[in-house]
């Protein structure tokens, strides 16, 4: 696994796929979250070449291509949530990827990632839904007060 910083559209979802093609060094994104489909039915999404896309830092990307062992693609994933997160311009971002050698290894660790990742957004919801309700109460008991 490695970390880096790529520069990516603002409209990604937490979770996306973004994949490397060895041969030619070009960088795809899913418009899903790695899990919504298998690998083969993801959209395929140009993102740009290599060099672009790892902000001109050729070791990097490097670094990256030196993940395989005869393999097309190397894996990634984009987590939005991560705190090294920022706006490069008002459509891009600069943002943390995990790059995998293979599919197994990233299936591996986002699998457990968004199990947390997707309880915590369940109660996250809930609560919110549960203040939304106790605002609608208070606002009723408030106009039966002044009714009376």
């Amino acid at each position: 696994m490695i970390k880096t910083n790529i520069n990516l559209p603002s409209n990604l979802v937490n979770g996306t796929l973004l994949w490397i093609d060895v041969d030619s060094e070009k960088v795809f994104h899913s418009s899903k979250r790695f899990d919504a489909v298998e690998f083969t039915e993801h959209d395929s999404n140009y993102l740009g070449e290599g060099e672009e896309v790892f902000s001109a830092s050729q070791h990097k990307l490097d670094s990256i291509i030196k993940l395989i062992d005869g393999s097309e693609r190397i894996f990634g994933i984009y987590l939005k949530d991560n705190h090294y997160q920022s706006e490069a311009s008002k459509s891009t971002i600069s943002a943390e990827v995990l790059f995998f050698s293979t599919w197994e290894k990233l299936w591996d660790y986002a699998e457990d990632y968004f199990k947390k990742y997707d309880q915590i957004e369940v109660e996250r919801k809930e609560e919110k839904k549960r203040r939304k309700q106790a605002k609608k109460e208070w606002l009723e008991r408030g106009r039966r007060f002044l009714r009376k």
